[in-house]
C-alpha cells in the first residue's frame, strides 16, 4: 500500500502493475512538434528535469510553483486554447 501524493488515501501496488506500466512507455514521441507540455517545477512524483529532458521537443509551458495535479491550471488556460487553435 502506498500513500497517494495529495490525497489522504493508499492506493494498493503490486509487481505486476510495474510490468503493465513498463508495455504501455513511450520511448519517443513520434511528431514532438504536435505536443503542448505543461511541466510542474515543484512537481512531487514525477522529477521534473527527467520530464523536461523527455519533453524538450514539444512546446513546453514551465509552472513554476505547479504541483503534480497543476492545481494552478487556470493561469495556462489561454495559452493552451490558443495552442489548440493552432
Amino acid at each position: 500500500w502506498h500513500k497517494v501524493s495529495g490525497l489522504d488515501r493508499e492506493m494498493y501496488v503490486c509487481p505486476e502493475f510495474m510490468v503493465q506500466l513498463e508495455k504501455m512507455l513511450v520511448k519517443d514521441l513520434k511528431k514532438p512538434q504536435d505536443y503542448l507540455s505543461l511541466i510542474s517545477l515543484k512537481d512531487e512524483v514525477l522529477e521534473p528535469q527527467q520530464t523536461l529532458d523527455f519533453l524538450k521537443d514539444t512546446k513546453i509551458v514551465k509552472i513554476p510553483d505547479g504541483d503534480h495535479r497543476i492545481t494552478d491550471f487556470a493561469p495556462h488556460v489561454e495559452e493552451i486554447m490558443s495552442y489548440l487553435a493552432g
